[in-house]
């Protein structure tokens, strides 16, 4: 399994982007333009502020979906980002998301729609 290194300048928290991957592509300035910051180099991009309501975090999904080259990704363990990010298509974006993690969504996932 590949060891994906944050760039360094990535404040503290779950998501991140990949040293070395972005491309300055504009996606996170479109949509997520206060989450994320470019480097005074103007070389590389990086998540400068966790999101910290359901709007932003939306916004972050949405970035890490969007994004062409996969660069923003997910360290976290918080089970509703897990399962949104996995819900969009984006579980390969979770670092933290093992195999049995999976199982434990998955199983939750199809016993929610029972209790409901």
């Amino acid at each position: 399994m590949k060891k994906h290194k944050p760039y360094c300048k990535n404040v503290k928290g779950g998501f991140y982007v990949e040293e070395g991957c972005c491309t300055l592509c504009s996606v996170p300035w479109v949509v997520a333009p206060s989450l994320f910051t470019v480097d005074n180099d103007g070389r590389h991009c990086y998540v400068s502020k966790q999101p910290e309501n359901s709007n932003e975090l939306e916004q972050m999904v949405e970035v890490v979906h969007s994004s062409e080259l996969a660069c923003v990704r997910y360290r976290g363990t918080n089970k509703l980002i897990l399962r949104r990010l996995a819900d969009s298509g984006e579980a390969r974006q979770c670092d933290r998301l093992t195999w049995w993690r999976r199982i434990l969504l998955w199983k939750s996932g199809r016993t929610k729609g029972l209790s409901q």
